[in-house]
C-alpha cells in the first residue's frame, strides 16, 4: 500500500499538478489499479493463473509501463495558471440553507427508495421490479429528479450538484441490492461461483472470453482489502458509480456548465423495464 500511495503521488504530480492532491492521487490510484488488472488478466490469459504470486509481478509490469509513458509524456508545467479554479464569488446564506434542505430531502427520498425495495424484496422469480414496488418509488425517483434540477438552478456552486447527482445514482444502482437479495436470474449466481473458484484455485478451465476483466478485479480486490466476494460482487457497481460524478468535477474545463452535465448523468444508466 506504501508503494501504491507513493506512485499515485508521484503520477499525480507529473500529470496533474494543477488539481488537488487528493483528487490526483484519486485519479493516479484509480490509473494505476486499471493498469494493475489489465496485467493480471492479460497474465491469466498467457500463463493460465491470476493469484497471490501474480499480485506482485501484475502490479510491477503495469508500474513499470506507467513510468516508461511517462518518460514519454511532457510534464504538465507548475507555472501554468489554474483555469479551473472555482469563482470566489461569496455565497449568500440564503443559498446555502436552500442548497442544504434540497439535499436533505434528497437524502429522503433516496431513504425511502431504498427502504421500499427491502421492504418488497423478491424471493420469487418476478418479471420486473415495477409489479412488485410501491408507487412511492416512482415517486421517489420523480422527486429527485426535480430537486435536482432545483439544486442547480438555486446555486452555481457544483457542490449541491455532485451531492444530487450521487444520491441519484445510488437510488438508482442500490435499488438492486435491496430488491434481490438472491441476484436478478442465474447469472449472479454463476458470476459469483465462477469468482470464488478464481480466487482458490487462480485459473478456470476452460478459459472464458467474457467476464475475466471482471473477475480478476474483483479476486483482487478481495485479496488486497480482505473483503469476501459477495461483499464486492453486491456494492462494486453501486460504489464505482458514485466516482462518475467526482470524475466529472475533476476533467471539466467548463465549471459553468459543470452542474448540468451533472444533472444529466442518471440519464446515461442502463435501465430497462426488468432491472
Amino acid at each position: 500500500f506504501s508503494l501504491l500511495i507513493y506512485e499515485g503521488w508521484f503520477f499525480g504530480k507529473r500529470w496533474l499538478p494543477h488539481h488537488h492532491p487528493i483528487a490526483r492521487l484519486i485519479i493516479s490510484l484509480l490509473m494505476i489499479i486499471g493498469a494493475t488488472v489489465l496485467m493480471q488478466t492479460l497474465w491469466y490469459y498467457l500463463d493460465g493463473y491470476g493469484s497471490l504470486q501474480t499480485d506482485g509481478p501484475s502490479l510491477l509490469t503495469a508500474l513499470a509501463g506507467l513510468h516508461i509513458a511517462s518518460s514519454f509524456t511532457p510534464s504538465v508545467s507548475t507555472d501554468q495558471p489554474h483555469t479551473d479554479a472555482p469563482s470566489k464569488t461569496p455565497i449568500k446564506k440564503s443559498t446555502v440553507l436552500w442548497s442544504t434542505g434540497i439535499v436533505g430531502l434528497a437524502i429522503a427520498c433516496t431513504i425511502m427508495v431504498l427502504v421500499q425495495a427491502h421492504l418488497h424484496a423478491a424471493l420469487h422469480p418476478i418479471r420486473t421490479p415495477w409489479t412488485v414496488l410501491a408507487l412511492t418509488v416512482c415517486f421517489g425517483y420523480a422527486l429527485l429528479g426535480i430537486l435536482s434540477v432545483l439544486g442547480r438552478k438555486i446555486s452555481n456552486h457544483p457542490l449541491p450538484s455532485i451531492l444530487l447527482a450521487c444520491l441519484s445514482l445510488f437510488a438508482v444502482t442500490g435499488l438492486t441490492i435491496w430488491l434481490y437479495p438472491l441476484w436478478f436470474g442465474f447469472d449472479g449466481f454463476l458470476h459469483r461461483a465462477s469468482e470464488q473458484l478464481l480466487l482458490t484455485s487462480g485459473t478456470l478451465s476452460p478459459k472464458p472470453l467474457y467476464y475475466i476483466g471482471q473477475y480478476t478485479f474483483v479476486t483482487w480486490m478481495s485479496r488486497w482489502l480482505s473483503l469476501s466476494i459477495r461483499t464486492l460482487d453486491i456494492w462494486l457497481v453501486p460504489v464505482t458509480t458514485l466516482l462518475l460524478p467526482l470524475m466529472l468535477v475533476m476533467n471539466t474545463k467548463a465549471r459553468s456548465r459543470l452542474p448540468w452535465i451533472l444533472l444529466g448523468l442518471p440519464l446515461f444508466l442502463p435501465l430497462s423495464p426488468f432491472i
